[in-house]
């Protein structure tokens, strides 16, 4: 959304390699991603805020990256995501981890890995945390002057590096990829969101984007084992397998918690 009308020469400083350029209008979740969901829902989708739920077609955007960033971010990690994640007809990932010998089986979760599916989870790791970059470095407008965005504080610097192609993966950063199979999460895009953590010696975040559901992990101090869950540190690329419909159910009533004003969702839906 960022400025009423997009201009086509706007100068200014990229926010990812600082340098001085024409800057593009940079959408906050991908623009290739609004419109991918576009083509396959009959209504707008439904925006979520802390006073209103609406259906509305307007997209959250800005002036924020220069044409060599958004094309970065598109050939190391959107193109790839785009490529697995729910399609309306059809949801890649999925498909092929149907085919695929799980590493492990448990009540509520497959393991497989992105390795021996021929898949480069990195990406995947790449595109989520680029997600969840822009959360913080841009404050997005969403409805009625309202704004979201996320604060990652230490975090947000070796991220960018590790973005703009400085370093190497971050090795205080997790990325837990799940493909969901239950179709209420594949329908839905969440921006980020962080999830409080007791004694705030880590910190957690969460990304929904049509069926593949990203857990970031930040910090030294996290709980035993997560290396062996993250699709970049495992040595297997590790990625999941779930039913996530209790997790969509809580993370979409936390939203309806925060509302405010639900006249307009009702007004939608009748």
């Amino acid at each position: 959304m960022g400025n009423s009308v997009a201009r086509s020469n706007v100068q200014g400083v990229c926010k990812l390699c600082g340098s001085t350029a024409r800057l593009c209008k940079s959408h906050y979740l991908g623009k290739a991603l609004y419109r991918l969901s576009g083509e396959y829902q009959v209504n707008h989708p439904v925006v979520f805020t802390p006073k209103v739920i609406a259906a509305t077609p307007r997209q959250m955007w800005n002036h924020l990256l220069c044409e060599v960033c958004e094309k970065r971010f598109n050939n190391y990690g959107e193109a790839t995501a785009l490529g697995l994640l729910y399609r309306g007809d059809r949801f890649p990932l999925l498909e092929r981890m149907r085919l695929a010998v799980p590493i492990s089986r448990e009540a509520t979760v497959t393991r497989f890995s992105g390795r021996d599916m021929g898949i480069d989870a990195e990406r995947l790791a790449y595109f989520a945390l680029s997600l969840l970059w822009r959360g913080s470095v841009n404050v997005w407008k969403t409805l009625e002057g309202q704004t979201t965005s996320v604060a990652l504080g230490v975090y947000e610097e070796p991220i960018r590096q590790y973005l703009v192609g400085e370093t190497s993966f971050p090795e205080d950063a997790y990325v837990i990829v799940t493909a969901c199979i239950d179709l209420g999460s594949q329908c839905m895009i969440l921006a980020p969101w962080e999830i409080p953590v007791d004694g705030g010696v880590y910190r957690q975040f969460e990304i929904l984007t049509r069926g593949l559901w990203f857990r970031i992990v930040l910090g030294k101090e996290v709980p035993a084992g997560l290396s062996n869950l993250c699709t970049v540190h495992s040595s297997k690329q590790i990625m999941f397998t779930m039913d996530c419909t209790t997790e969509i159910l809580h993370a979409v009533c936390h939203f309806f918690d925060m509302a405010e004003d639900t006249v307009k969702l009702e007004r939608f839906t009748r």
